[in-house]
């Protein structure tokens, strides 16, 4: 009897056809509840993009691979060896020590684990769109737009301004913004022709620096993150924070202007759709607000 149960539990050819069977579903490795996608990850990701090519959903997948500890992977493999072993009628303990060799260069040479995405990809992220409207060639100097401190009202504004752009794209026309901005009845009584004229004009006038960019805020999930960096548009809700922040020396203004339509930017157009907590001067430090201020 025990000759014939050693012979039942032979690592033969069969067992093994059945063994890589198994194996190319893969082995789940589940995240810790405490793991959360943060800058460094963030970092890799778009590096691996750059390096790979690919979009960045498939950079996402790969570097997940390389952010998991390749000792913990091998233990996790290997205390599945049993489990997968029993699931072909096999009793790994009482392997002969030919057949057990046998099994685990099988084992280990096809294995593969599949990281816990979901856990990542439903993580939330604060995310700021920079526009860019031609207003980078510039320096961002002609977004300095009266009532802005380095505004003239008596100079017209440029075309490649980010309001410019932001006007057209609610249904108006850049005389309008002038009308709202820079004319006298404006001047002498405040009085505008709407709410989104008279947010941009407070927008403006508490400007506290130079190098104002017009940006939109998004709070996305990873995924939803990762789809939009991949998209040819970028959609922005008419309730979206919106407004001018400078990145660079960590000032702007209320980012309060009130749109009136929902707007498609072009891929073409976003100068930078990144993760806020990037930035050396981030929005989150330079005002004071909680992830909250994203919703």
């Amino acid at each position: 009897m025990a000759v014939e149960m050693m012979m039942m539990n032979k690592f033969n050819e069969e067992k093994e056809n059945e063994l890589l069977e198994i194996l190319k579903k893969g082995i789940d490795v589940y995240a810790d509840y405490r793991d959360e996608v943060n800058i460094n990850l963030l970092k890799r990701i778009s590096d691996k993009k750059e390096e790979m090519h690919s979009t960045w959903m498939e950079a996402f997948k790969d570097e997940l691979f390389d952010w998991f500890d390749p000792d913990d992977i091998f233990e996790t493999m290997k205390s599945h060896m049993k489990d997968i072993a029993a699931q072909i009628g096999l009793d790994y303990d009482d392997f002969e020590e030919e057949d057990k060799a046998k099994f685990d260069t099988v084992f280990f040479e096809n294995v593969w684990f599949k990281p816990d995405y979901d856990h990542y990809l439903k993580q939330k992220l604060c995310v700021d769109i920079f526009v860019d409207t031609g207003d980078y060639n510039f320096d961002l100097g002609c977004n300095e737009v009266y009532p802005h401190y380095n505004g003239d009202r008596m100079e017209p504004i440029q075309d490649e301004c980010c309001l410019v752009w932001l006007t057209k794209t609610q249904g108006y026309t850049k005389e309008d913004l002038e009308k709202n901005l820079l004319s006298d009845e404006v001047f002498d009584n405040e009085i505008f022709d709407n709410d989104f004229f008279e947010s941009i004009y407070d927008e403006l006038n508490n400007c506290t620096s130079h190098m104002n960019s017009l940006v939109f805020l998004k709070r996305l999930t990873l995924k939803e993150y990762l789809d939009m960096k991949d998209a040819n548009t970028i959609h922005i809700d008419k309730d979206d924070v919106c407004g001018l922040f400078d990145k660079w020396n960590g000032a702007g203004g209320l980012l309060e202007i009130k749109l009136e339509k929902d707007i498609d930017i072009p891929k073409e157009m976003v100068h930078e759709a990144v993760v806020d907590e990037m930035f050396k001067y981030n929005i989150h430090d330079v005002y004071g607000v909680n992830d909250s201020f994203w919703e």
